[in-house]
């Protein structure tokens, strides 16, 4: 046990020099660390689903290029939805909106109760640096293998992270109900309008019809080749305009059919909880690394001459000069 004291107190003589340096610079980012602002963090995840229905990819990508949401290159209808979440669109509303919650910026300060938008929480007057701020709060994932999408939200507040989160999912499941509505109604409007102009040209190809009939009932074994070419015209028209009218008819019922099956939801796997631990800053692995860089700092003061000796009698074993 003495020789063991001895050895220890040895080692200590010995290295004292880089055991203080190690403990200053370890102490001084654990310091710095304790007045940076921990930051929490609340995560939704959206599950791939068919919830667009037989709109499918293009049908939402289309509506969503009419308000600036470009959806290119994506593979399938489920890849929209971070399209969605990043764009400049729902990022202004985003950013746009009130929310309450605790705040403080210090570890050692009580949590105020505050009211504000997201431009004030990011301190950005201008709403393009505030858009590329709002990056550093919010991060977007999707795992490509199990399409789970994946939506990360870090601010100083674990409510207000949990309400960022939880209103992105929101605006995501309106955007994407608001577009199939427009899809469905927009493809039931167009079969009306179609049933209306069908029906129409068969009023009239049956009023043609009957016209021609008044005078030529027997067109069809009559002798004269022009009458009788002209019924056969006459009567494939009415035929044409009547199977017409029960296609259109057909398509109105599959669309309003379509409209009553679709689920318009998204599949919604974690609605985001309330963080309740500190997601960063590390002080625990910030502190040992300022341990170990202190060290290896003090020694390398301490053997720089060492080590600049090794390095040119490196070189110069290779003919380099330094």
């Amino acid at each position: 046990m003495k020789n063991m004291i001895v050895l220890i107190v040895d080692l200590y003589r010995r290295n004292r020099f880089h055991l203080r340096a190690a403990l200053v610079t370890g102490l001084t980012v654990f310091l710095i660390t304790l007045v940076m602002p921990n930051k929490y963090k609340a995560t939704v995840s959206v599950l791939p689903s068919g919830v667009l229905g037989k709109g499918g990819k293009n049908g939402l990508a289309a509506a969503a290029s009419v308000i600036g949401i470009s959806m290119g290159g994506m593979s399938d209808a489920d890849d929209s939805y971070q399209d969605i979440l990043e764009s400049r669109v729902m990022g202004e509303k985003l950013m746009s909106k009130t929310f309450e919650y605790g705040e403080k910026y210090f570890i050692w300060e009580k949590p105020k109760r505050v009211q504000k938008t997201l431009y004030q929480y990011l301190d950005e007057d201008n709403r393009d640096y505030a858009f590329k701020a709002l990056s550093g709060v919010i991060n977007i994932n999707r795992d490509f293998k199990t399409k789970l999408l994946t939506v990360n939200v870090q601010t100083r507040s674990p409510e207000l992270s949990q309400a960022i989160a939880q209103t992105m999912l929101k605006e995501l499941d309106e955007f994407v109900n608001s577009v199939n509505d427009s899809m469905d109604t927009e493809k039931i409007k167009y079969a009306n309008s179609q049933l209306v102009e069908a029906q129409v040209n068969l009023g009239k190809a049956e009023s043609r019809f009957k016209a021609f009939l008044l005078n030529n009932r027997n067109y069809s074994v009559t002798g004269d080749p022009e009458i009788h070419l002209k019924g056969i015209d006459l009567e494939n028209e009415v035929t044409f305009w009547q199977q017409l009218v029960t296609q259109v008819k057909l398509s109105r019922e599959q669309a309003i059919s379509d409209a009553k099956e679709r689920i318009p939801k998204v599949a919604i796997l974690d609605s985001g909880t309330l963080p309740i631990n500190k997601n960063q800053p590390k002080r625990t692995l910030f502190t040992v690394a300022g341990l170990i860089l202190g060290w290896i700092g003090s020694w390398y003061l301490r053997n720089r001459a060492g080590v600049h000796k090794w390095v040119v009698d490196a070189y110069a074993g290779k003919g380099i000069e330094v």
